[in-house]
């Protein structure tokens, strides 16, 4: 056989030898995965490890909530499992902006207006409060908002203690920058933010901080042991 047969036949068996292999049946292959590139996260995987599942976000809604939830975590407010899920109207929630309900396993939250920033946190407060507060605290903060009924449908939500705790943790943990001279109400909804978590809030600690602020107008007790930008703190005075 002349050498350039040879070097025909050489690349013919080369060829032909993989699919030999692929085509026999029963003989045994050692089998190399080459692993594809890895498939960008979905809109909503960010919160597996929190035992958040995810539905329907954009990933401007996901970002959104999970700057949400770390405001929670950051201050110790542990949430319990939930299924979130996102829709464009309010059909989905009843006619309302977000809805959350401990009715199924694992509790729901529906969000059904997602442009509005501070419903990401108030339906999550909701979340929080049915999972962290006995009826002993939800009384002592019923009395220091001069609230009568907790959740009755027979009044109207804005005078129904479970809401105004989602209104007072939003504010407390999200809401607007707060004005140098604090109302009486402002002051009332600081004071129950502490009674309710414990911690002060973090709108109240960047008003402190952000001025020197006299000792007779910290609202809360916990704003009195925190230093302003000029290092006084009240408490030690």
């Amino acid at each position: 056989m002349s050498n350039r047969n040879r070097i025909v036949w050489s690349i013919a068996i080369a060829w032909m030898l993989p699919a030999l292999v692929w085509l026999s049946p029963g003989q045994p292959t050692a089998v190399t995965v080459v692993s594809a590139a890895p498939e960008p996260a979905s809109a909503d995987s960010f919160s597996t490890h929190r035992k958040i599942a995810t539905h329907g976000a954009t990933k401007e809604q996901l970002a959104r909530l999970e700057l949400a939830v770390n405001r929670f975590e950051d201050l110790g407010l542990h949430l319990p499992p939930l299924d979130v899920r996102f829709f464009d109207g309010t059909d989905s929630c009843d006619g309302r902006k977000g809805k959350f309900s401990a009715g199924t396993s694992p509790w729901s939250i529906r969000i059904c207006s997602p442009e509005i920033d501070s419903l990401y946190e108030h339906e999550l407060a909701h979340a929080w409060e049915q999972h962290s507060l006995d009826d002993e605290r939800r009384t002592e903060f019923m009395q220091a908002l001069d609230l009568e009924e907790w959740s009755s449908p027979d009044v109207p939500w804005q005078h129904r203690g479970k809401e105004w705790v989602a209104v007072v943790i939003q504010q407390g943990l999200s809401g607007l920058p707060l004005p140098p001279v604090l109302s009486n109400d402002v002051q009332t909804r600081l004071r129950a933010f502490e009674q309710l978590t414990g911690s002060m809030a973090p709108v109240l600690e960047d008003w402190v901080k952000a001025r020197e602020v006299p000792c007779d107008r910290r609202p809360t007790a916990m704003s009195n042991e925190t230093a302003d930008y000029a290092g006084l703190i009240c408490a030690m005075t």
